[in-house]
């Protein structure tokens, strides 16, 4: 009755908000001694998804705790029970659920349909989470760490210009591939010319198709001047890479300006003037836009984010790289969306239970969401495809881009 039945699933949501979740279950059960139907899991997701947007957060803890421990399909009341818990700052109780059902969607990734087109990988990233300062002793950790750090490029340095009017201001960080500087990145310098003077704008360059690119050959800037970097991924080529690599470059980039660095997607354009983000992070080590859902790798938007050069703030960088770079040898499906995981676990370990990180939270500090601060470019298709293949190696097919 759950394959790509709107009606089931409607059906489903009001029983459960009515506290007949059991029903709902009786109806998914697999036969005794066979598998969870993978086909279960994308309806069961289907309907807490309805309920999350609804804001039935209580529905959704009463369904989660009437789940049938033993079945696999029970991954995903706890999911969004955890993510309920989570929302309600309740971290402690929110972390142990996703520990108690973790290992078992990692023993059986291979049943779980991480691959369908609305991106039902969302259930997993939790194995990207951390809750406790003692995994960063832990082995695992350090290992893990040091493995794909020795993977890295070197960060190959292309100088800007020297003495500028703009040496004391913040850095604007742009960071793409090839293929999506091609796509974005005039639209994205056309808005910071047109809201932006006496500027540093970095780019850094992914998988360029010249051995070693110039600076006279982006656009040129006229009220604006340009850095670049650039590095050869490697090893760890993946369209996830491509999006999560500007974070674990940022305490280099940190170190070196010893200013702030305002960072931004490359597939977006300006909307507003960046002097906004500036009175924002007032007193603040970092800052981004919050979307306020309950999906912990949804609550930290990497699209925009602010990092100081302050203790703090170059801390708070090198626990995000150091958390990137030590995930990265987990399979492939389950690392997009790593860079906003680690920004959560990141803000938890360091601010929640720290106390040693000032946060600013563009939403409310601006005044406006993100996409209302920012332009987004290109098409959401595009963006699930990317969530589909981010395990892709290859070629651009694999990375995720159009054939």
């Amino acid at each position: 009755m759950w394959m790509h039945d709107e009606g089931a699933v409607r059906t489903a949501g009001v029983l459960i908000l009515k506290g007949q979740s059991e029903v709902v279950y009786r109806w998914l059960k697999s036969r005794p001694g066979e598998p969870a139907d993978p086909r279960a899991l994308v309806f069961l997701k289907d309907v807490f998804v309805i309920l999350l947007r609804q804001n039935a957060h209580d529905a959704i803890l009463a369904a989660a705790l009437k789940a049938p421990a033993r079945e696999l399909f029970a991954v995903v009341p706890g999911y969004f029970a955890a993510c309920v818990f989570l929302h309600r700052r309740q971290f402690e109780t929110g972390f142990a659920l996703l520990h108690a059902f973790r290992d078992r969607c990692l023993q059986n990734l291979e049943r779980l349909p991480t691959d369908d087109a609305d991106g039902f990988m969302v259930l997993f990233r939790q194995s990207l989470l951390l809750d406790d300062e003692r995994y960063l002793s832990t082995p695992y950790y350090r290992d893990h760490q040091a493995i794909n750090e020795a993977q890295l490029d070197d960060l190959h340095w292309i100088e800007a210009p020297p003495d500028g009017p703009e040496d004391e201001q913040p850095v604007i960080l742009v960071s793409c591939d090839q293929k999506y500087a091609g796509l974005f990145l005039t639209g994205f310098l056309a808005s910071v010319e047109r809201l932006c003077r006496d500027r540093l704008v970095h780019v850094h360059l992914m998988d360029p198709q010249q051995q070693s690119p110039r600076l006279d050959e982006l656009p040129v800037l006229d009220h604006n001047r340009l850095a670049l970097t650039w590095e050869r991924c490697g090893s760890l080529k993946c369209s996830a890479w491509y999006a999560s690599g500007r974070f674990v470059r940022m305490p280099e980039l940190l170190r070196r300006y010893r200013r702030p660095i305002y960072s931004f997607d490359a597939d977006v354009t300006l909307n507003h003037p960046i002097e906004r983000i500036g009175e924002a992070m007032t007193g603040a080590d970092f800052g981004c836009f919050q979307w306020d859902f309950p999906s912990p790798c949804s609550v930290y938007l990497a699209a925009v984010t602010a990092f100081m050069p302050t203790a703090a703030g170059l801390e708070f960088a090198t626990l995000v790289r150091n958390l990137i770079l030590s995930k990265m040898s987990m399979q492939r499906p389950l690392l997009w969306l790593i860079d906003q995981a680690a920004l959560y676990s990141a803000v938890y370990i360091l601010a929640e239970k720290a106390g040693r990180l000032r946060i600013s939270n563009f939403t409310r500090n601006i005044g406006m969401r993100h996409d209302d601060y920012i332009a987004l470019c290109g098409q959401e298709v595009d963006k699930l495809r990317l969530m589909k293949q981010a395990s892709g190696i290859d070629d651009d097919r694999a990375v995720g881009y159009p054939p």
